[in-house]
């Protein structure tokens, strides 16, 4: 069963032959009313993403603002891997000051420059969205600090994990004798510090999906799959390449084509803008948005019923605010009640007294990554230390972190990511285009919030 899991759940390194462009963002695009960077500023500009005829008056700035210019660099990590940083907010690199400026004048125009990317990505899927601004209510500091937790937590985790991905617990322990701690980015695809990988691209696609459709439209969603695949991304799992990677151009045929034996983390890795997008949903009707989801790469019951029960606990965690054990208990509650299957009841059940036995053995198994992210839930003294763990058990790294960070995000909020990982992974801008961009990642968690909002009050359905 084990060697199974491992031929089928592992994932190989793939780069990419497809010659890429940069395309993000292009100097002559107009700029619009900024998106919020920073916790300060968390729910300026998430109606952008919704509408394009009517945009909320702009608040006031989180930084200074003046026009800055982007330098494209080499990583410092990589020696094959080209991408574009902001001078002095993504990794070390910054340029040299011009005559007279000042140090805080040049780190302000940075921040305005990351202000007008995420602005520029907000009034495009605005226009694609072509939706009024959803009149409901989430004023209320709680549900959408936990939504921006939630979402910046899958994005760090991912960001964190991918630097000693595929490493073993002994090897990463002799690098990083106390953790590894920053966002330094580098691992087996030389990514820049902030960027993240398959995983939360994958879940991008499925976020912007939901704000722009407004529910869960399942062939856009398979849509939205689809282009992710044929973007040549640098890594793809073998499960999400069976079902992605076929002539079928329907989800019904993406279903068809998937393959019903792996236990593979691929759908679970996308699903946490299911639990933010379903936060007020009954938990039956959420149940069936996370089921048809992974049915669509990873239909194996194991698979489903883990993308169930995670999404589940989002949303509780967004609802109800109840902390870690109570949220638990609650969650096993549910996953009693609603019979799901044995193995996944196993894990939640093993998850209050220990983590998973062996992260690498069978790296890329979906039981790992759940009994992971409700261990450290229970266990871990704090968000960072959380994640530090996590990646510090080595196996699938960025996908073990990306999970355990939306859990950890979604309990403890945005204000528990630290401010570093936050400034980097806010300003981290790659060469992968508009869709699979993190800039935006505040204004995108609470479109979703709101989109959940619209959907509880009648104006759709899911």
């Amino acid at each position: 069963m084990a060697s199974a899991l491992r031929s089928s759940s592992s994932r190989r390194p793939v780069r990419s032959t497809r010659p890429r462009t940069e395309r993000w963002p292009s100097a002559t695009e107009p700029t619009s009313t900024p998106c919020t960077g920073t916790s300060s500023s968390r729910s300026s500009s998430a109606s952008s993403l919704l509408a394009s005829e009517r945009r909320p008056e702009p608040r006031a700035a989180a930084f200074a603002v003046v026009p800055t210019e982007e330098r494209k660099i080499r990583c410092r990590t990589s020696f094959s891997r080209w991408g574009t940083r902001r001078p002095g907010v993504c990794g070390p690199a910054s340029p040299r000051r011009r005559p007279g400026e000042r140090a805080e004048g040049r780190r302000a125009s940075t921040r305005k420059g990351l202000e007008r990317t995420a602005a520029r990505g907000c009034e495009r899927f605005a226009r694609k969205a072509g939706r009024r601004v959803i009149d409901v209510n989430v004023e209320e500091r709680g549900p959408l600090d936990r939504a921006q937790g939630c979402w910046l937590g899958q994005i760090v985790g991912d960001a964190l994990g991918t630097t000693v991905e595929f490493q073993a617990p002994e090897g990463i322990a002799r690098r990083f004798p106390q953790g590894l701690r920053e966002l330094v980015g580098g691992g087996p695809f030389g990514l820049l510090p902030g960027q993240v990988t398959d995983d939360t691209e994958l879940a991008l696609a499925l976020a912007r999906s939901l704000v722009a459709e407004g529910r869960y439209e399942r062939e856009a969603v398979a849509a939205a799959y689809r282009a992710w695949y044929r973007s040549g991304p640098f890594d793809v799992g073998g499960t999400t390449r069976r079902a992605f990677g076929g002539p079928e151009t329907d989800a019904d045929g993406m279903e068809r084509r998937a393959n019903r034996e792996s236990q593979a983390n691929g759908s679970l890795m996308r699903a946490s803008p299911l639990g933010i997008f379903g936060w007020r949903l009954p938990p039956e009707a959420l149940a069936v948005l996370a089921a048809q989801d992974s049915r669509l790469s990873h239909p194996h019951p194991v698979c489903v019923a883990s993308c169930v029960v995670f999404t589940h606990a989002i949303a509780r965690a967004l609802r109800t605010g109840e902390g870690p054990e109570a949220l638990y208990a609650a969650t096993l509650d549910y996953a009693c009640r609603e019979a799901l299957c044995e193995p996944v009841l196993d894990t939640l059940r093993a998850a209050a007294k220990d983590p998973p036995a062996d992260y690498v053995r069978s790296m890329g198994w979906v039981r790992i990554a759940l009994q992971n992210a409700f261990y450290r839930l229970l266990h871990a003294p704090s968000f960072e230390e959380g994640l530090v763990a996590t990646v510090a058990a080595g196996g699938d790294t960025d996908t073990n972190g990306c999970i355990a960070g939306a859990l950890l995000g979604a309990v403890h909020g945005l204000d528990a990511v630290p401010s570093r990982w936050k400034e980097t992974a806010l300003g981290c801008v790659t060469d992968r285009g508009p869709t699979y961009q993190t800039h935006d990642a505040l204004a995108l968690a609470e479109a979703l919030l709101l989109r959940g909002a619209q959907i509880e009050a009648g104006g759709t359905t899911p």
